[in-house]
């Protein structure tokens, strides 16, 4: 996703009104630098397209929802369930289905646990 956001930016480069500032951001692929610029030429009275402004947005989307799974990723590598929990959270809040992740904490969960399912607590279970 983050390589087409990249890819539709790359021909508003070549455009001559699009501001030197932006066009650095772009062809370095930097998405606080593209979004810093697109700011800063605001704050001074610059009109940035909107389409440019759209894919700057979009961009940012994408680059966080990236960085949040390679945090997973990274969390299931050390095999940390609680850095992966952590970053499930994030990603369910962006929309993204982590069953699988969560699934695989709670496994984690288990096996550290030398098997023994986790005790419930007594409120759980009112007539126990």
């Amino acid at each position: 996703r983050l390589s087409r956001i990249w890819s539709e930016l790359q021909p508003e480069v070549a455009k001559a009104e699009l501001h030197p500032s932006l066009a650095d951001a772009i062809q370095a692929r930097s998405v606080f630098s593209l979004i810093d610029a697109a700011l800063e030429l605001k704050r001074i009275g610059t009109q940035v397209e909107r389409r440019v402004q759209h894919l700057a947005f979009e961009a940012s989307v994408a680059e966080e929802a990236w960085l949040v799974r390679k945090s997973i990723l990274d969390a299931v590598v050390r095999a940390d369930s609680n850095d992966i929990e952590l970053w499930t959270e994030q990603a369910k809040s962006a929309g993204e289905d982590v069953s699988v992740e969560v699934a695989y904490a709670a496994m984690l969960r288990w096996t550290a646990n030398g098997g023994i399912p986790p005790q419930k607590k007594s409120s759980e279970f009112p007539n126990d």
